[in-house]
C-alpha cells in the first residue's frame, strides 16, 4: 500500500471515527468510554494470535528476554539457549538473520522476534528528516496550545499580544528567507512556526507576551482570528535550548505509521518476527519549546482544532495500527506481530491505553502484546535514567500486581517488564551476580503472585527479563536464572484482582501463594524484614530451598524487596 493510498485510508478512518464515535459533549464521551473501547467477547487475543501455555519449554511460565545496548555473541549455543527458555526476544538484538532465527525456532517453533522501534520523534539524527517534516509533514506531528490570542487579529497584523502562555517562547533563529530549519556548523538555525486556526505563521520575535510573525507562512492564507483563539506550536522531542532539534510524532499522523509499517516488513523478512513500538500512545516525551513537559490538557488535536478528548489519542493510534495490520496482510496473507509500549498498570477496561488490547470499532484486531515497564524496579523512568537501581514502593507494587492479575482475568496480552525497556538493561548486565539474582527473583516471585493459568493451561501474561551478563558485545553472555526453570507447578489458589491482599499473611508484610509443587513468598515492604515459622501456615509437606542447596526449611527470614520459592521436591 503506497503512501497516498495509506493517507486516504487513514483520513477516511478518522472521519468515520469522528462521525460515529465522538460525541458532542465531554460528559457523554466519558460516560460512553467503556462501550467505545470494549466489545463483549473480544477482550482476548484472536485464534491466530500466539498465547503461551504452562510448561511449554524449560521455563514453566512464559518469560521473554529484553536486550538493549549489550548484545551477546549469537553463536549456536546462545541461540539454542534462547529458544529453550524464552518465548520471545525484544529490543535491539543485533544481527540475528533468518539462519540464526531458524536455530532458535528449532527449539521453540512459536518463538517471536520483536525488534524495537522508537520513532515517537524525528530528530537531527535522522539526516534530512527535519526539513522533510517541516515542509511536507507538518500535520503529522504533535502540537500543543502554547498560548491564546489576547486581542482580535486582522489578516494584515504582524504583531499581537497573547495570554495564558506556557513557558518561555523562543523565536526563529534561521535567516529571514529560510522556509525550514538548517544546521550552521554544530548549531541549529531554527524556523519556529505557530498556527492559529488554519493559518501557519513564522515566529520572528517574542518579547514577553508580544509576538511578531510572518503571516500566511508555507502557503497558508492570512485570515482574521478571534480573541481567545488558540495559538499552537509543534511539540519538540527536546527543548530548543537543548542544542538538538526534533519533533514528536502525533498518533493521528500518517507518517509515523507508514515508517513503522516499513520496519515491520523489514523484520518479517529478516527473522519472520514483528516489532515493539515504543510510546505507542501517551504523553511521554511531550516537550514544549522551552523544554518543560506539556500538560495533557494542552496537547492539541490539529484535525479538529481543539484539545484532545480523553480517549481520542488511543483511538487515533488504533486507526494507525489497523492500517499497518491491513497493509501487511494484503502483502503477506496474514497479520503482523505488533507489541506496544507502555500500557502502565490499568485495572479497568475503560482505561485509555487498554483499548489497544481490545477489539474496538477503529481497530478490530488487538495488539499482540502490550508492555508494562518498571513493574518491580528501575534505574529511572521516562528517560530519566540514573545510576542507582531502586525497587518500586509498596503501594506501587500492590497496584502493579493488581493490574497484572486483572490482565490475566480479562485474557489480555500484558507483558510486565521487571525493569524498563531501554538502555538500563546494559546497567543490570554489569551488576554483581548476587544483586542481579535478588532483584530478578523478587520480580519473578512478584509475577507469580499475579499470574493466572487457565484450565486449558493458557497464560496471557508473560514477564520480561534482562538475561544478559557482561560489559560489551564481545564478552557478554545469555544467562538464564535457575529459578525460572524450577518446577513449582500450577497455582492451587487464584484470587481475583480486587482481593490481592488475600495473599497477604495476617500480621505480616509477606505475601504467600501456594502451587502444586511448592510455595512462593514475597516481601514487598519498603523497610521491614519478616520472619515466620512455616508451622504456622498449615503446610504439611517438607519444603526445600533450591537456592540453599535444597536444604529443608522450617522458618523463613525475608528482607524487604526479596522473594523466595520453596519446593516440595529438590530442584
Amino acid at each position: 500500500m503506497d503512501l497516498q493510498i495509506c493517507k486516504i485510508y487513514l483520513q477516511q478512518a478518522i472521519q468515520n471515527t469522528m462521525k460515529n464515535h465522538f460525541f458532542r459533549t465531554f460528559g457523554i464521551i466519558v460516560a460512553a468510554a467503556a462501550a467505545s473501547f470494549y466489545i463483549e467477547g473480544y477482550s482476548q487475543p484472536l485464534a491466530d494470535m500466539h498465547v503461551a501455555r504452562f510448561n511449554d519449554n524449560k521455563t514453566p511460565y512464559p518469560v521473554y528476554a529484553g536486550i538493549f545496548a549489550t548484545i551477546p555473541r549469537w553463536n549456536n549455543n546462545e541461540l539454542r539457549n534462547l529458544g529453550q527458555n524464552f518465548d520471545a526476544l525484544y529490543g535491539s538484538y543485533g544481527d540475528i538473520d533468518s539462519l540464526k532465527a531458524n536455530i532458535v525456532k528449532q527449539e521453540n517453533p512459536t518463538f517471536q522476534f520483536i525488534r524495537y522501534i522508537g520513532n515517537w520523534s524525528v530528530s537531527d539524527r535522522h539526516g534530512s528528516a527535519i526539513r522533510d517534516i517541516e515542509l511536507n509533514h507538518s500535520d503529522d506531528i504533535m502540537y500543543y496550545r502554547m498560548a491564546n490570542l489576547a486581542t482580535t487579529l486582522d489578516n494584515t497584523d504582524t504583531t499581537f499580544i497573547i495570554d495564558d502562555k506556557l513557558g518561555i517562547i523562543s523565536a526563529s533563529t534561521a535567516a529571514d528567507s529560510a522556509l525550514a530549519s538548517y544546521r550552521q556548523g554544530n548549531t541549529w538555525k531554527t524556523v519556529v512556526c505557530i498556527k492559529i486556526d488554519n493559518e501557519m505563521m513564522r515566529l520572528n520575535s517574542a518579547s514577553g507576551n508580544t509576538l511578531t510573525v510572518t503571516r500566511g507562512f508555507r502557503q497558508t492564507k492570512p485570515e482574521k482570528h478571534k480573541t481567545g483563539s488558540a495559538i499552537i506550536c509543534p511539540v519538540y522531542s527536546n527543548g530548543l535550548n537543548s542544542g538538538r532539534l526534533g519533533y514528536r510524532h502525533a498518533e493521528a499522523g500518517l507518517w509515523r505509521w507508514q515508517i513503522i509499517l516499513n520496519s515491520i516488513i523489514d523484520e518479517y523478512k529478516r527473522t519472520g518476527g514483528g516489532i515493539w513500538i515504543d510510546i505507542i500512545v501517551g504523553n511521554l516525551s511531550v516537550t514544549a519549546m522551552n523544554g518543560q513537559a506539556v500538560p495533557t490538557d494542552r496537547v492539541w488535536n490539529v484535525q479538529q482544532n481543539r484539545p484532545y478528548l480523553p480517549d481520542e489519542r488511543t483511538k487515533y493510534a488504533g486507526i494507525g495500527v489497523k492500517m499497518m495490520q491491513d497493509s501487511f496482510k494484503a502483502k503477506f496473507g496474514h497479520y503482523p506481530v505488533i507489541w506496544g509500549n507502555n500500557m502502565m498498570f490499568p485495572t479497568s477496561l475503560t482505561d485509555q491505553r487498554i483499548g489497544l488490547l481490545l477489539q474496538t470499532p477503529e481497530k478490530p484486531r488487538p495488539l499482540d502484546g502490550f508492555a508494562q515497564e518498571n513493574a518491580f524496579g528501575s534505574y529511572g523512568t521516562g528517560g530519566n535514567s540514573g545510576k542507582e537501581y531502586y525497587e518500586v514502593k509498596y503501594n506501587e507494587w500492590l497496584k502493579n500486581i493488581q493490574s497484572i492479575m486483572f490482565m490475566g482475568e480479562q485474557k489480555l496480552s500484558a507483558r510486565p517488564l521487571s525493569l524498563d525497556g531501554g538502555i538500563d538493561n546494559a546497567k543490570l548486565a554489569l551488576e554483581p551476580t548476587t544483586f542481579r539474582h535478588r532483584v530478578q527473583l523478587f520480580a519473578y516471585t512478584s509475577y507469580l503472585m499475579a499470574v493466572k493459568v487457565e484450565p486449558d493451561d493458557r497464560i496471557f501474561t508473560a514477564i520480561g527479563f534482562t538475561p544478559i551478563v557482561g560489559s560489551s558485545n564481545t564478552n557478554c553472555t545469555l544467562l538464564v536464572e535457575p529459578f525460572l526453570q524450577w518446577e513449582i507447578g500450577r497455582p492451587t489458589e487464584t484470587r481475583l484482582s480486587g482481593n490481592v491482599l488475600g495473599y497477604k499473611l495476617p500480621g505480616s508484610k509477606i505475601f504467600m501463594r501456594r502451587f502444586e509443587n511448592g510455595v512462593v513468598f514475597v516481601n514487598p515492604s519498603d523497610s521491614t524484614t519478616e520472619s515466620i515459622s512455616l508451622n504456622q501456615l498449615n503446610i504439611k509437606q517438607t519444603l526445600y530451598h533450591p537456592d540453599q542447596n535444597n536444604s529443608i526449611i522450617k522458618t523463613i527470614v525475608l528482607p524487604p524487596k526479596n522473594g523466595m520459592i520453596l519446593t516440595y521436591n529438590p530442584q
